[in-house]
Parts: C-alpha cells; structure tokens; sequence
C-alpha cells in the first residue's frame, strides 16, 4: 500500500491518531459523487497539475472525514497503474479510507452509503 499511498499521507495518519491506519480501497467513475461526499470535509493535503489548456487536475488530495479516526486519500487513476480505455481513465478515481480500527463500523456504513449514492 505504501507504494500507492504516499508515506507522508501514513506518518500524517499516525502523527495525527498515533496508530497505523486501517485501509479501505475503491474505485469509483463518478467525480461528482466524491464532490458531494467530502463537500464539508477538511482538505488536510492536495497535489494539484496545470493542463497545457490552463486547467487544473485534482491529482491527488487529502480529507479529513472524521476528526476521530478517518482520513480519505483520493488518487487520480494513471494509465500505468491500471489497465483502463483512455475515456475512462479520465473520470476513474482510486479512494483510499483510513481510518483508526474501532471506526471499522463507521466505514462500512459510509461504504454502504456510497454505494447507494452511485445506484
């Protein structure tokens, strides 16, 4: 995971809860639903590319989703890391949960939500 997951995104974790994260992983297609997922969270850390066009790429970014034991990584998907066609490498996003063990219950219901939302 720590090849995926940046290390400093880890010693943030622990530094912050002092114990090793947890870690849930999935892909999700729809930004919008991440959009409105962490809409009130706390941005922690972000990584951030300019397009040739001016634009900007959310690369990668850092929330905080429970101040008592959940952080969520979010990692935009590179064609090197996953066998995707090029239009959906453009909407995929690798989540990452971390979270502190006795919030297991709290990611599952999140989780559950989530999947709600995409239906």
């Amino acid at each position: 995971m720590q090849n995926i997951i940046p290390e400093h995104i880890i010693e943030i974790f622990k530094n912050t809860f002092e114990e090793y994260p947890s870690i849930t992983k999935f892909k999700i297609d729809k930004q919008e639903v991440l959009n409105k997922m962490f809409l009130k969270s706390k941005i922690i850390w972000y990584e951030d590319k300019f397009n040739t066009d001016g634009g900007i790429n959310n690369v990668k970014i850092l929330y905080e989703y429970d101040s008592t034991g959940i952080l969520v990584f979010i990692k935009k998907i590179k064609k090197s890391e996953y066998p995707l066609k090029d239009d959906e490498l453009k909407k995929s996003y690798m989540v990452f949960i971390l979270s502190k063990i006795n919030k297991k219950n709290m990611v599952e219901f999140t989780l559950q939500q989530l999947k709600k939302t995409i239906k």
